[in-house]
């Protein structure tokens, strides 16, 4: 250690000879001389911070009304249907599909089938009761579908059916309305 400290200060010497020399001023070192730069400490722990003031207290906590629980949902029943949809039949899926509602229900066959909660059921009637469907249970037609699909096909022609209502060309159902 010594030794480089040596070579260090004379390299530094001698640059200090050679700059002033050539009338550029003599760098400056903040310790007065370089020895004290080398025998000094290397990795002193800084000094400790001065003591922070206490936080300020904490407001008083208000206590805010706890809601009711809510009622315990059956993950395989539907909600229920109130009013009657409209249903649309786009010509690439062949059956019927309800629209400007938000859930997911097929007319196929004089048969209702609602997908709620990843399961399908069946009915007679938009209004239930429901009924548990298997997949196997579905009709081909329905089965053929990806609900992905359905779902894009039933967009695609509820908006041509909206852009221009009184002029669709398309088949339009309405429960309770059949006669009419």
């Amino acid at each position: 250690m010594k030794t480089t400290a040596a070579l260090s200060l004379a390299v530094t010497a001698q640059l200090l000879v050679t700059l002033t020399a050539a009338g550029a001023p003599a760098p400056y070192f903040p310790y007065q001389t370089i020895d004290k730069y080398y025998n000094s400490p290397q990795n002193e722990p800084p000094a400790a911070p001065a003591p922070a003031a206490a936080p300020p207290p904490a407001p008083p906590q208000t206590k805010r009304p706890v809601p009711p629980p809510r009622p315990p949902v059956d993950a395989g029943k539907p909600a229920p249907i109130q009013a009657a949809p409209e249903f649309l039949f786009p010509a690439k899926l062949g059956f019927g599909v309800a629209v400007g509602v938000p859930y997911d229900l097929v007319y196929l066959d004089k048969t209702y089938y609602y997908w709620s909660n990843g399961i399908w059921h069946r009915s007679t009637s938009y209004r239930g009761p429901w009924i548990k469907t298997g997949y196997a249970d579905l009709p081909a037609e329905l089965r053929k579908k990806p609900l992905s699909q359905i779902r894009a096909e039933r967009n695609a022609e509820f908006k041509s059916y909206w852009k221009d209502r009184d002029n669709y060309q398309g088949k339009l159902f309405h429960p309770g309305q059949e006669g009419k």
